[in-house]
């Protein structure tokens, strides 16, 4: 699995933007693989997804917070391609997904 680009995420024990503050970024968008990986593989809840569209998954925050973050990425080796490409994002603008750097 991929590190991410930002050195500090495996070792993040602080709030920064990317897991904490979905008031101001999006909330990641998940595929459908990522979204089956993670429910029935990993047995998570689903109910920390809403379904977009078909194959098209959004994670839901609680309090603006990244429901697996408690103090560090609790899925980390299995996030999302989405938080992997932090501080870029997928956006859905218009039904068309672009991506955007904050």
């Amino acid at each position: 699995m991929a590190e991410g680009i930002l050195k500090n995420c495996t070792e993040c024990h602080k709030e920064r933007n990317c897991c904490c503050s979905f008031n101001t970024i999006d909330f990641p968008i998940l595929s459908s693989d990522e979204y089956n990986l993670l429910v029935n593989t990993l047995n998570v809840d689903s109910g920390n997804f809403s379904q977009l569209e078909k194959g098209c998954y959004n994670l839901i925050a609680k309090n603006g917070i990244c429901p697996f973050y408690k103090h560090k990425c609790t899925i980390y080796k299995f996030r999302p391609n989405d938080c992997k490409l932090f501080p870029f994002d997928i956006k859905n603008i218009n039904e068309k997904y672009y991506l955007v750097l904050y």
